[in-house]
């Protein structure tokens, strides 16, 4: 299970998934990026992993803190549906090529 969310402050993030025994990088996320949003909004395990290319600074924010602040500010919510939704179409253009 996901434990919290994260924004990348310093350097890149490599999104990686393991398949077949071999890891495919979905993406990478730079400086003011958020990753782990997905394992908190739908509460199922991860879908991939995120490893830092070099020495990184995020920013943390646990499932418990994350919920009250999107319940107490709800616009939250809506830039991670706007980003959420961004990410899919990234997807779905990758998924065609192949």
């Amino acid at each position: 299970m996901g434990v919290g969310v994260f924004i990348v402050r310093t350097v890149k993030v490599k999104i990686v998934q393991s398949r077949t025994g071999t890891e495919h990088v979905l993406a990478t996320f730079g400086p003011a990026e958020v990753v782990g949003e997905m394992a908190l909004l739908d509460e199922f395990p991860r879908s991939a992993s995120a490893r830092a290319t070099e020495l990184t600074t995020c920013l943390g924010l646990q499932l418990r803190h994350f919920r009250g602040i999107i319940e107490s500010h709800p616009q939250i919510a809506l830039a991670l549906l706007s980003i959420l939704s961004r990410r899919i179409r990234r997807a779905e253009g990758e998924a065609a090529k192949q």
